[in-house]
């Protein structure tokens, strides 16, 4: 396994990388990151045994995220022109610029919002387009969190992450919004449509699960990448260069689409009710919510619950964690001389190294006398946080998208009970006024 890994990044030779750190020690150093990073975790345990409740199609998606972020983040670091992060070290590492949790989080946030979008039952275009909004409602309080407690680091200026909100790049942002729209697609696409047809999932095999998983590893990427061109097109942006123009834009598209995919949904259902001249009882209610996709809606109390308390967890750690007392030693961007200009894949100039005399990145290399500076062209090496410049912004924007999120997954997971009340409260409101003509 190490020579491959050296035959994929020949320098991770020279690095003292380990599998496997001490959660004592990683703690001491770097206590928020140890605690997101055994969240993130138990939370894909939990998801999986969700999934794995649900049957087959549930677990395609919990193995999907895994394997389809994996060879995202891996073309990513094979890249040179592409690389432009780098991971803390974790207790629990693949390699050493990928810990465990990497691929757990994109369970959390791919597979929590794939299946919760399937109980709304909306057209293709509309599915995909809300799965990447609910995908990135999860991914923001985590990406503007990880860069703040340098969790991982970002190029110091690169075009693509030059751009960001709150520490958080905005291509990042769109990314994630593309990549999980694009991850529902070619699943809908490639399996799900059959499944829906014929109103089951015992008929889909082995076979065609293990070439939607590896179809949709390959194809995912670029065509997230094809968007995020498309947007930057549209945007009036330089290529390779995302902006809040292309975040509004892929906001305003989306929302678009889903806006239409709902009524049109609306004017199904309102064009049957005509055809039946009567509201639906309970029992057809509960039959309509049946879906091929998801056989136990009963067991959705579980991700609900889960999503929950993962929103909580970020705004608690933002609301007492300290910033300036994490300390990462690990790969980052090589230091250097500054000046040193080189060409990304867009053709854009950026810094071929950090230098750390000029740079404007949320961490220092000035940690501890006892901890001496590294000389350049290392890319591992010690930095620390910075204390926060401006608390109360950070604490509320995190709190604004724990209480979005939260409020989002549980209308969307709690859609079957949603219905049921609303029958209810209207048969009792009609009851009423029966009782009231009988007077």
């Amino acid at each position: 396994m190490e020579s491959i890994l050296n035959m994929w990044h020949p320098s991770w030779a020279e690095v003292p990388w380990k599998a496997f750190n001490d959660p004592r020690e990683r703690f001491q150093v770097m206590p928020t990151f140890v605690m997101g990073e055994f969240v993130f975790i138990f939370l894909s345990i939990i998801l999986f045994f969700h999934a794995l409740a649900q049957g087959r199609l549930h677990l395609m998606v919990w193995a999907g995220s895994f394997i389809t972020g994996v060879a995202n983040d891996a073309i990513f670091m094979m890249l040179p022109l592409v690389d432009n992060f780098w991971q803390a070290q974790a207790c629990v590492n693949l390699t050493p610029r990928m810990p465990l949790y990497i691929p757990c989080a994109y369970n959390v946030f791919m597979y929590t919002s794939t299946m919760s979008v399937w109980r709304l039952k909306l057209p293709l275009l509309a599915e995909a387009a809300l799965t990447g909004i609910m995908g990135e409602m999860i991914y923001a309080p985590y990406d503007i969190t990880g860069a703040k407690f340098i969790w991982w680091t970002w190029h110091s200026s690169d075009a693509s992450v030059r751009n960001r909100n709150l520490g958080a790049p905005v291509g990042s942002t769109v990314w994630v919004i593309t990549f999980t729209a694009s991850f529902q697609l070619l699943l809908r696409l490639l399996v799900l449509n059959r499944v829906v047809k014929n109103n089951g999932q015992k008929h889909i095999g082995m076979f065609r699960i293990a070439s939607t998983l590896l179809m949709n590893a390959l194809l995912c990427t670029p065509l997230m990448m094809v968007q995020m061109a498309f947007l930057q097109l549209i945007s009036g942006e330089s290529q390779g260069l995302p902006t809040n123009r292309s975040f509004g834009t892929v906001l305003l598209l989306y929302g678009a689409v889903i806006s239409f995919g709902l009524w049109n949904k609306y004017r199904h259902s309102q064009a049957k009710g005509q055809r039946q001249r009567r509201p639906p009882s309970l029992p057809e209610l509960e039959e309509s919510e049946k879906n091929a996709l998801v056989p136990r809606p009963d067991i959705d109390a579980v991700p609900k619950v889960a999503i929950t308390l993962y929103f909580l967890f970020l705004s608690l750690i933002m609301m007492f964690g300290t910033p300036e007392n994490h300390v990462s030693t690990g790969i980052h961007q090589t230091l250097g001389p500054c000046g040193v200009e080189a060409v990304d894949f867009a053709g854009h100039l950026r810094e071929e190294y950090v230098c750390l005399s000029n740079h404007s990145e949320d961490w220092n290399a000035q940690c501890d006398a006892a901890i001496p500076v590294a000389p350049n062209f290392s890319e591992w090496y010690t930095i620390c946080g910075e204390p926060h410049s401006n608390f109360g912004l950070w604490l509320g924007v995190l709190m604004a998208l724990g209480a979005l999120g939260i409020t989002t997954y549980n209308m969307v997971l709690g859609k079957r009970h949603f219905l049921k009340t609303v029958l209810v409260l209207g048969e009792r409101k009609k009851d009423g006024k029966e009782t009231k003509k009988l007077r």
